[in-house]
């Protein structure tokens, strides 16, 4: 078990305290964030969760923490969040450049539309949607499972990817990002994001 004096990764403690749902707001999109780029910790997640899930617990408490984790899902997707312009300071790793437009870790962010975090897909018909980069942009989009292994990346010259539905296991978490180039060499990316599927 990883303690404070680990910045580098996210502790033990607040491992668990997203699996039971404590973690909220800005708090739970930076640890999502660092589940996406942090091997070693998806791995502590994995395994944390089978210890939990390997754990009787009595049904009524389950069915608590079902409703719970389900209000959780529906007030944070029901916030107007995109109807603020405003960077979230709280996050380290994202900056207003000087011309305005926002950046994480020097590259431009792109918006993007679907599917939105949280969101539990179908297997079948899966596409990802984001806004362009610019014109002449490529884009690397990136689909990866909650070990941090790859399921499924591809370069498209579009704003969108179907996922095909055989690299997807119902049930399943996976985290999605996308990196852009542009035609004159600068960078964009949409940060990562993450589905369930059904």
């Amino acid at each position: 078990m990883r303690d404070e004096t680990s910045s580098a990764h996210l502790t033990s403690d607040r491992v668990a305290a997203f699996l039971d749902d404590r973690l909220i707001g800005a708090e739970r999109d930076s640890a999502v964030r660092h589940f996406a780029e942090c091997a070693e910790c998806r791995r502590e997640l994995t395994e944390l969760r089978g210890v939990l899930d390997s754990v009787k617990r009595p049904r009524s408490r389950r069915w608590v923490a079902v409703a719970a984790g389900v209000a959780a899902i529906l007030a944070f997707t029901m916030l107007p969040r995109l109807a603020s312009n405003d960077v979230d300071t709280s996050d380290p790793g994202l900056t207003r450049a000087a011309d305005g437009q926002r950046t994480i870790g020097g590259s431009s962010v792109i918006g993007f539309h679907s599917p939105s975090d949280s969101a539990i897909v179908p297997r079948s018909g899966l596409e990802l949607v984001w806004e362009t980069a610019g014109a002449g942009a490529t884009y690397l989009v990136t689909v990866q499972d909650s070990s941090g292994s790859i399921t499924w990346s591809g370069t498209v010259t579009d704003t969108s990817a179907a996922v095909p539905a055989a690299r997807l296991s119902p049930g399943s978490r996976y985290f999605w990002s996308v990196d852009a180039r542009l035609a004159d060499g600068r960078t964009a990316k949409t940060g990562v994001h993450y589905f369930t599927v059904k």
